[in-house]
């Protein structure tokens, strides 16, 4: 989801107002990033594993650059697909990510097409595919990759310096019986200190400082089942939708958690499973995707 500061956002449209519409090269889910006047977007072709970059000229609807990937097995879920995990972009690069069984795979472009480093991790072991998005701190790039319980592989949260690829900190973390595909979100106060927060089944809340990857508090035991969608922050409360409910923990002025437990939580049919919630000063929007599911209509079909 996303908010209209402005109020411009138009509430219909038809063909006359589309300024340019383009095709794209494969299917995917990721969502779009832009950089000034340049979109960048990834798709996947699954039978053929590979993985599709483009960059599109936001004024005119041209194709900048194409770039190629070949990205490897992986078992996916039905709604999934290669092309899950949104890239991230910054005033010098666009990064992107792929995840196969074998090897999770890191590339940053220059906003030109031209490839500045490429960086290979291991891969995951899980039944429905990949889907942790990337997150940018000042200095790096940050990413998931959860194993489930039954895999050969670990479980770990990785930081890479954005200039040269190579490996900040890695977090060594505790497979669970799902694994969980949310991003974490970066929280940046007013006095400079930032934090990153990670949700998953395995550990809960998670706070992390971004540089050196240590450990701040975590709060274990509140996120009973599979996390995909991203949390938020907003009004010194975290929010966090693991399947089937929504859990809001409160944190204090230094950002430390008030209590063991939850604030409040929301019902199955107030939580959603796969979007990520926003927080606009006291409101908090959620979409409510278990609705579009229960009536058989895939909530990731189309492009």
């Amino acid at each position: 989801m996303g908010i209209d500061t402005v109020s411009t956002a138009p509430v219909s449209w038809g063909e006359s107002d589309y300024r340019w519409k383009i095709d794209l090269p494969g299917t995917g889910h990721a969502s779009p990033v832009v950089w000034e006047d340049k979109i960048f977007v990834t798709g996947s072709d699954d039978t053929l594993n590979l993985g599709f970059a483009v960059a599109i000229h936001e004024d005119t609807g041209e194709l900048l650059w194409q770039k190629e990937f070949h990205v490897g097995d992986l078992t996916m879920h039905v709604d999934n697909n290669l092309a899950s995990p949104s890239p991230a972009v910054d005033g010098s690069h666009v990064y992107i990510i792929w995840y196969s069984q074998e090897k999770t795979r890191l590339y940053a472009l220059k906003h030109d097409g031209q490839l500045q480093w490429q960086a290979e991790f291991g891969g995951i072991e899980a039944r429905h595919g990949g889907g942790s998005s990337l997150m940018l701190t000042d200095q790096h790039v940050i990413f998931t990759r959860e194993q489930e319980e039954t895999s050969s592989l670990t479980s770990s949260w990785v930081a890479v310096n954005k200039q040269t690829g190579k490996v900040a900190w890695e977090l060594e973390r505790e497979s669970s019986a799902r694994n969980s595909f949310s991003t974490p979100v970066l929280v940046q106060r007013a006095d400079s200190k930032s934090f990153l927060i990670f949700t998953s089944e395995a550990h809960g809340f998670t706070a992390v400082d971004p540089g050196s990857g240590k450990v701040l508090w975590e709060r274990k035991n509140l996120l009973s089942h599979r996390v995909v969608a991203s949390p938020v922050y907003g009004k010194d409360r975290i929010v966090a939708c693991r399947k089937g409910e929504t859990v809001v923990l409160e944190v204090d002025e230094q950002f430390n958690p008030v209590a063991d437990t939850a604030l409040y939580t929301l019902p199955p049919n107030l939580s959603p499973y796969v979007p990520t919630p926003i927080v606009v000063e006291d409101l908090l929007f959620l979409f409510l995707d278990q609705f579009v599911r229960e009536s058989g209509v895939s909530p990731t079909a189309g492009r």
